[in-house]
């Protein structure tokens, strides 16, 4: 009897563990990406292959599962900012691959990179979102000359 008890509590505490860690509201949605967005800015220069895997599969949750369970829900704004968000991370983890392979960089692939960052972040000029770029930009220029070189060339064109 004292063994059920217990594997009841166990299960009701994993449980809640598991709600703890999943949105439950679109404000809260909203709220933890932008939070896990603020991590990656500060943290993405010292991350390994092995952590931006883990914060790759994160990130899938907050741009697919989460967002499938409020996308009913979200505005028009909300819309733009889970689309700012994933833009921030898709660059901050181009930016990596880049800074990583730029010993033996194969150019085909870095065109690859770019030519993707170049179609996001086109959005956001087309749309008058110059706040954000701007924004986008002095993040790139703290990176790196190098980095900012490849962002000035996407908006020269």
């Amino acid at each position: 009897m004292k063994n059920i008890k217990v594997f009841r509590f166990l299960i009701f505490f994993i449980f809640i563990l598991i709600g703890c860690n999943t949105p439950q509201t679109k404000e809260e949605y909203i709220k933890e990406y932008k939070i896990f967005i603020e991590k990656i800015e500060k943290n993405s220069s010292s991350y390994t292959t092995e952590e931006w895997d883990r914060v790759t599969k994160e990130y899938e949750k907050f741009n697919h599962i989460w967002y499938d369970k409020f996308s009913k829900e979200l505005t028009f704004n909300d819309k733009l900012i889970v689309l700012k968000n994933s833009t921030i991370f898709n660059m901050y983890k181009s930016i990596s691959k880049i800074k990583s392979k730029s010993n033996n960089l194969d150019e085909d692939k870095l065109k690859i990179i770019v030519d993707s960052l170049r179609a996001k972040l086109e959005y956001y000029k087309n749309n008058n979102m110059k706040d954000d770029i701007n924004k986008m930009k002095k993040q790139v220029e703290e990176l790196g000359e190098d980095v900012k070189e490849l962002f000035d060339d996407l908006f020269e064109k």
